[in-house]
């Protein structure tokens, strides 16, 4: 290595130490200075430094400490705090999960004006969580929250107004078999009905046979079911989460209504996948995928640093595999990024 190639390096190693060595500093001062703050009953540091504490940043996680700072804030009519402990106590992170204080604190937050609070009272009042089920004042809330700009809100509105709409039904239901029970009850006179004669049926034509194509043996493979990918499961094959029909040339699949939670995020979707274009000689066939993502509920939704990469948005997603049989119990695929993905059955 010459000499200035040598020097040009430990010039780099320099100033990369140095940068890294005042960025270090930098968020020492920063939760320094919350912590100072904090301590004279700062609200907005309190509830930083609960932040720092649950998530992990400039500190290491401390789940008790952060329950403890969000506290002090939420007392003095912090929002975010009260919703944060809300959180907490209705996931059951860091305090032992108690939805009836999950719902005194996100009450608290919802009054002051705070959307995700307000949509979590709407969903506890919705699932009888902490309080007694009202689906009407479950809407209230669901409505105040999408007011306020919190779009998640949009599915359970519906969701709710499809449960109101079926027990006014149910009700009107009710009321007319009490009605038809009461009439019955009530002498009537007998009217004689004129007989009907019927009309002699047609005797029927001999239909002719239709030819019908041999199903292919792929298909027929793949619907013996009970296919997973990394020991779960999947939503796009024959499985316990899939319903399938099979024909001369495709397999469709689909699922009802599923849900994914994530760390993230909670994610309701549907699946839909077809497979097709069968090679009886490889064992081949095309494998067509897609992904309707309905409703995202973020699991904390005022947390800045949360990686948006990581939460999807709603809509269509499609894919297409090219798949192949390696054993009657394997399947490898390649998927549109080239990337194996294999489908197993034990």
């Amino acid at each position: 290595m010459n000499t200035t190639r040598y020097l040009s390096l430990i010039l780099l190693l320099t100033v990369s130490s140095t940068a890294a060595l005042a960025a270090d500093t930098l968020y020492d001062k920063r939760f320094k200075q919350w912590l100072a703050k904090a301590q004279t009953g700062d609200s907005f540091s309190q509830y930083s430094l609960g932040n720092a504490y649950l998530r992990g940043n400039e500190v290491s996680i401390n789940q008790s400490k952060a329950v403890h700072w969000f506290n002090q804030a939420a007392k003095q009519g912090h929002a975010k705090s009260q919703y944060k402990l809300g959180y907490l106590y209705y996931s059951g992170k860091g305090v032992k999960r108690s939805y009836r204080k999950a719902y005194k604190w996100f009450r608290l937050a919802a009054n002051n004006d705070y959307s995700p609070a307000q949509f979590y009272i709407g969903k506890m009042y919705a699932e009888g969580q902490g309080t007694n089920v009202d689906n009407t004042k479950a809407l209230n809330w669901y409505n105040k929250a999408l007011d306020n700009d919190y779009s998640p809100a949009k599915h359970e509105i519906r969701r709710i107004e499809q449960r109101i709409k079926a027990a006014r039904l149910q009700a009107q239901d009710k009321q007319a078999a009490e009605a038809a029970t009461a009439a019955a009850e009530i002498p009537v006179k007998k009217i004689v009905v004129a007989k009907v004669i019927k009309p002699k049926p047609k005797p029927l034509q001999k239909n002719k046979k239709k030819s019908v194509k041999k199903k292919s043996g792929v298909a027929e493979l793949l619907l013996q079911g009970n296919w997973t990918m990394d020991d779960e499961p999947t939503d796009i094959l024959p499985s316990g989460l899939t319903e399938c029909n099979v024909t001369a040339n495709e397999l469709y699949c689909k699922t009802n209504e599923m849900l994914i939670t994530t760390k993230y995020a909670d994610v309701n979707y549907k699946m839909e996948s077809i497979a097709g274009r069968f090679n009886e000689k490889k064992k081949s066939f095309t494998l067509k995928n897609k992904k309707n993502t309905i409703f995202v509920l973020p699991a904390d939704p005022d947390d800045p640093d949360v990686d948006p990469d990581n939460i999807p948005a709603t809509g269509i997603e499609t894919q297409v595999m090219k798949c192949k049989f390696e054993d009657k119990n394997k399947i490898r695929c390649y998927n549109d990024d080239f990337k194996k993905v294999y489908f197993t059955r034990k």
